[in-house]
């Protein structure tokens, strides 16, 4: 198969979008969608019937305050906390323990494990208002109606047993306060004593006196505490409460007599501090009291339970909702089959007519694939003037020909897509069929980055003076001819100055010279890069008057449609197109009067008038 000297085909990808692939195989996607509807409405439609029960709970945050003077939580922030505790598995694990007791052996297909009641259960809180509601999905309405319950109330079970753990743990943090206190009134009554025996004798016994009578009442307010701590008749706890504040305030009396007999800054800042552990542990005493009654008060901070009574069919809901997920789920399949088809079975052009509807413009030709002729070069207008292939070529001049002659134009540019459709060798045998029908041929070597045309027609890729001299003027001295058998092929290679391919194609001077060889030359065919793969090949073809497109056999159609659109910017004629590496044909064959023609000396066939002097 042909190929251009030192070019192979570009791994270049043209990848569509989600979205244009989607459209392009919008059948396919429409299919898997449909398919994917079905399937999930026939699985919904053969379970068995879906029940939904709910409970309600109207919660109030001071409800579980274990005392006054703890901290609340705003109404909204602490709904939604008490919704994540629903949500629990603590909670779950205890609806399900609920839910068996409830059940027991009468009904164990309707009691919902602890797992269930994560799935199954909806918890919705009322924005505005300390209602919650607790909704729970099962295959039968009792099983409903026992999930909703079971959990309403397994977070009220909850809820009062993390209630009583916080006041229980706040009794035992008071009970080691008063320890605390206690010791340290011990302590101080030790270093008091300390401080008293270098005291006078009759000092030592009022203090002494003070202390038995201290130390007496201080014995009996600790046994009216204990006394206090286990009675239950509210009565009888005030009278002790009264007692206990007399005896405190004897305590102090006792502590001034104390204080007046005592003279030594020292014992009388022990005694202060003394006094001040003992006031605080009286304190604590009387917290610890009321700690215990809020224990026996704590409540789960439900204020009002309105059970589940009864469950709905949910059947029509979740149908709708089977239908909607399946047809996302399905698209999303669809898209991703549609993406992998367009960029790994890209569509390819299988017949010669089909580039036409791409690029609205007529088949000037179909070249066979060489290697099928068994050609041994890939100039066969040269080397196998005799072969099919040859033929091709000459078909396509004459095409050429006449569509250059119905928009006026003489000079063309061959374009391809992508490296590899063998652009330049269709221009090399176009030019050599070109001079020996009579033209006075100019090829044009336009692609800076690789002068295949230039080493196919002399053999040598060694720079020569080119385009980048001609347009000072040396065009005389840079045109190489390349003598043939009945004429001679002109060719323009890209020349030795250093420059910017862009810069170069954009110049007047580069304008000036193209127009200047249109005026020496019946024929002038340019070679240009890749169109859609080098920036400045949309800049060469602004020097022809009209544009070729080679396509070769098996070229992706997304190529060429990209193509087709930067040509249309262009704003030049397309003269047709030249399938290249075509299927050979039967009816592809060299027609006699060809034949002849080619065994019949050329001479004669230059005096046409058509040439002049370059």
């Amino acid at each position: 198969m042909q190929s251009e000297s030192d070019s192979s085909r570009s791994p270049y990808q043209f990848r569509p979008s989600i979205l244009a692939a989607s459209w392009r195989y919008r059948w396919l996607v429409l299919a898997i969608v449909v398919l994917a509807v079905a399937v999930g409405l026939y699985l919904t439609s053969s379970q068995t019937a879906i029940y939904s029960a709910a409970a309600q709970l109207v919660v109030d945050p001071a409800a579980t305050v274990v005392s006054e003077g703890a901290s609340v939580s705003p109404p909204d922030r602490y709904i939604t906390v008490q919704v994540v505790v629903l949500r629990s598995p603590k909670v779950a694990e205890r609806a399900a323990e609920l839910a068996k007791d409830e059940a027991g052996e009468s009904a164990p297909g309707q009691i919902p494990t602890a797992e269930e009641f994560l799935t199954n259960a909806e918890i919705f809180a009322s924005e505005g208002t300390d209602l919650i509601e607790i909704g729970f999905e099962a295959e039968t309405p009792g099983g409903a109606i026992l999930g909703a319950n079971s959990l309403a109330n397994a977070y009220q079970d909850v809820r009062k047993t993390e209630a009583i753990a916080t006041a229980t743990a706040a009794i035992a943090r008071v009970d080691a306060l008063i320890v605390s206190a206690e010791d340290e009134i011990e302590s101080i009554q030790n270093d008091i004593d300390l401080q008293r025996a270098g005291g006078s004798q009759e000092q030592e016994a009022v203090i002494e006196a003070l202390g038995r009578q201290m130390a007496t009442a201080l014995n009996r307010l600790g046994e009216l505490q204990d006394v206090l701590t286990e009675t239950t008749d509210p009565a009888e706890a005030a009278d002790i409460r009264q007692r206990i504040a007399d005896i405190s305030q004897q305590i102090s009396m006792f502590q001034v007599v104390r204080d007046l007999s005592q003279e030594d800054p020292n014992l009388t800042a022990l005694l202060q501090t003394q006094q001040a552990a003992i006031n605080r542990r009286a304190q604590l005493s009387e917290r610890r009291d009321i700690l215990a009654v809020d224990v026996e008060l704590v409540s789960s901070g439900v204020t009002s339970f309105l059970p589940a009574t009864s469950a709905r069919a949910l059947g029509g809901t979740n149908l709708a909702r089977t239908a909607l997920v399946m047809g996302v789920f399905g698209a999303l399949i669809g898209a991703g089959l549609a993406y992998i088809l367009a960029t790994t079975r890209r569509r390819t052009f299988a017949h010669r007519n089909a580039p036409e509807a791409v690029l609205e413009a007529p088949l000037l030709a179909d070249i066979p694939d060489f290697a099928q002729e068994r050609l041994s070069g890939v100039v066969p207008v040269r080397t196998d003037p005799n072969s099919v292939s040859a033929e091709s070529f000459r078909f396509a001049l004459a095409a050429l020909d006449l569509q250059l002659g119905n928009i006026g134009a003489k000079s063309t540019v061959l374009v391809s897509a992508g490296i590899g459709a063998g652009k330049t060798i269709v221009a090399a045998n176009t030019a050599l069929a070109a001079v020996r029908e009579g033209y006075r041929v100019l090829v044009v070597d336009a692609d800076f980055g690789n002068q295949a045309l230039t080493e196919l027609l002399t053999g040598s890729s060694d720079p020569t003076l080119g385009l980048t001299e001609a347009v000072y003027g040396m065009l005389g001295q840079v045109i190489q001819e390349i003598p043939l058998v009945g004429g001679s092929l002109w060719l323009l290679s890209r020349g030795n100055r250093p420059t910017n391919a862009v810069d170069f194609f954009r110049a007047e001077a580069t304008f000036d010279l193209f127009d200047e060889l249109r005026e020496r030359f019946d024929l002038v065919l340019i070679d240009s890069p890749s169109m859609l793969q080098v920036a400045y090949g949309t800049l060469v073809a602004r020097h022809a008057d009209s544009v070729i497109a080679v396509v070769s056999h098996g070229d992706p159609t997304s190529e060429l449609e990209e193509l087709a659109d930067r040509l249309r910017l262009i704003g030049k004629p397309i003269a047709g197109y030249i399938y290249n590496r075509a299927p050979l044909r039967p009816q592809m064959t060299v027609s006699e009067g060809s034949l002849r023609e080619l065994n019949q000396p050329h001479g004669a066939e230059f005096d046409r008038g058509r040439h002049s002097d370059v």
